[in-house]
């Protein structure tokens, strides 16, 4: 299938192109909003500057892509194979990222916010200046990853790993760290105001400034 032909059949009405082969494509700045492309093999394709609202996206493979400023509001990417994509400015806000993996994936400036990363893996990945605020991170993995002034306010971290991360100047204001790994984490001017760490062998305590 040629772009163009994904495109024609869209705007004719078609929404489910699940299970495709679209290695390569290049569908930048297209308009795909409710699409389904589940399962879909989107390995190095190229979907920069799209919307895809509500897409349906989940185990859909797409390492290797280009996602630059792609907007996936509310998106389905469960399960879905994201590693070393670049989507730096993309907006994911609300998506469901539910054990989908962003290993090494370029993140950098993208919009996060209530987004569900729950299993998720993001070993290496960059999130400079990303916005994870209030953010469900339990048990994802984030070993070595960058989150330069990055923003987890009021986000759930329970039993992640942030092992050997650099999180200078990240702001976790009021975020919820039961179980948290922050093994040879970077926390140089972190922000941890209102943070409740939770141990299983200790009361519940909260962090003061």
């Amino acid at each position: 299938m040629t772009p163009e032909e994904l495109l024609k059949q869209y705007e004719s009405g078609r929404r489910n192109f699940q299970g495709e082969d679209l290695r390569g494509m290049s569908l930048r700045d297209a308009r795909l909003n409710w699409i389904r492309l589940a399962d879909a093999d989107l390995r190095g394709a190229d979907l920069s500057g799209s919307s895809l609202i509500e897409a349906d996206l989940s185990c859909a493979d797409l390492e290797d892509g280009v996602l630059v400023g792609v907007k996936m509001v509310g998106a389905n990417l469960r399960g879905a194979i994201l590693d070393r994509v670049d989507l730096r400015r993309a907006v994911l806000y609300n998506a469901d990222l539910r054990e989908a993996s962003f290993s090494g994936a370029n993140l950098t400036g993208a919009d996060l916010g209530r987004v569900d990363l729950r299993g998720g893996k993001l070993d290496g990945a960059k999130l400079n200046d990303a916005d994870l605020s209030e953010a469900k991170l339990s048990k994802a993995s984030l070993g070595r990853a960058c989150l330069l002034r990055a923003r987890l306010h009021s986000a759930d971290v329970s039993g992640a790993s942030f092992l050997q991360a650099d999180l200078r100047e990240a702001n976790f204001t009021r975020a919820y760290m039961e179980g948290t790994r922050l093994d040879q984490a970077n926390l140089a001017g972190a922000n941890m105001e209102g943070v409740t760490f939770i141990q299983h062998d200790v009361d519940s305590q909260t962090a003061e400034g």
